[in-house]
């Protein structure tokens, strides 16, 4: 009986010590998952499901999409797909001018975090919204008048695995010698398409 009793605690103690053991490491990788910048997606100017020319060029692609979702929350999905163009537009442009290739996928998280309660019913309709304002040139228009973004990109700088170095403040986590009218140029022909025939495609 004593045997029994002596292998009984001594599981126990191997237990509550394997328990104490483990916990520093939950606690080091909580802290590295949490681990989080200032600005880190942020959205300066959410806006609500508004038509395209409410937007300006100081709305960065986290704004536009907070805009996607309640637009998709009052099934209003044309005015969906222009916010989400509009967005995925900036956000293009902003992958061409942020140096950190790591800082690249807010774009993808901010999507992700936007869209994850949405059903999927939802999102098909929104797919074809998408797929059917693309056809229509006033949304091209529109964004051409737009102009390229005017905000600095700390969303995304933010998001990259240098925001946690030091960046030299001349770097500022830009691409030196950055020719905004051609990137936004570039974006514009690889995102809604504008200015390119796809009657070939």
């Amino acid at each position: 009986m004593k045997i029994k009793l002596a292998i009984l605690v001594a599981l126990v103690v191997a237990a509550v010590w394997a328990v104490l053991a483990n916990e520093p490491a939950k606690q080091g990788q909580g802290a590295i998952l949490n681990l989080e910048s200032e600005r880190n997606l942020e959205s300066p100017q959410p806006l609500a499901c508004v038509p395209l020319s409410d937007i300006t060029a100081q709305h960065n692609p986290v704004d536009l999409i907070t805009g996607v979702a309640q637009c998709i929350e009052q099934e209003r999905y044309a005015q969906a797909a222009d916010l989400y163009t509009a967005a995925m537009t900036h956000g293009y442009y902003d992958t061409l001018r942020v140096s950190d290739q790591t800082a690249h996928q807010a774009l993808m998280v901010t999507r992700m975090n936007a869209f994850a309660q949405a059903e999927q019913a939802d999102l098909v309709a929104l797919q074809d919204a998408i797929a059917a304002r693309l056809e229509v040139p006033e949304l091209c228009q529109q964004l051409t008048t737009l102009g390229a973004p005017q905000y600095h990109p700390d969303y995304m700088i933010q998001h990259g695995m240098e925001a946690f170095s030091a960046m030299p403040e001349d770097k500022g986590g830009l691409v030196a010698d950055f020719d905004a009218q051609a990137a936004w140029e570039h974006a514009l022909q690889t995102v809604p398409k504008c200015g390119v025939d796809t009657a070939a495609d």
